[in-house]
């Protein structure tokens, strides 16, 4: 098994394995940590006062195609491993809504930052999506 074990099944919802990438210069990679087990994601926004946290819920909803709302993190707001719990999907349909954002072959912590699945505009705006 590959990245989807980095989505793990709970009574709750599926939980997703995150390690953020906080000030990375190439915003909105995703690729799979095998060592960790988790989607490591390169955020644009620094860790400071929550924007980092707050960019990868509303990059998550995107690539959850779900709302903002229907997430909410169950470990790790403070640290560098986060667990996020995606209320209202199976895990099934979880790893069938990421797959577009980690891509195929984006297997390794050292292959890269992966597809560009989501992430912030210089204007501030937000984008989703498996494209560049």
């Amino acid at each position: 098994m590959g990245w989807e074990e980095a989505v793990r099944p709970s009574s709750d919802g599926p939980v997703i394995e995150v390690e953020p990438k906080p000030g990375s210069s190439a915003p909105g990679g995703v690729s799979y940590d095998h060592w960790r087990k988790r989607l490591r994601v390169a955020l644009a926004e620094r860790a400071e006062g929550g924007r980092a946290n707050d960019e990868l819920l509303e990059g998550l909803s995107t690539a959850l195609e779900a709302p903002e709302s229907a997430l909410s993190p169950s470990s790790g707001a403070r640290g560098r491993s986060k667990s996020v719990i995606a209320h209202g999907l199976s895990r099934a349909e979880a790893l069938r809504r990421l797959s577009s954002a980690v891509g195929t072959g984006a297997t390794r912590a050292d292959e890269g930052a992966g597809r560009r699945a989501f992430g912030r505009r210089e204007d501030g705006t937000h984008y989703g999506g498996g494209g560049s």
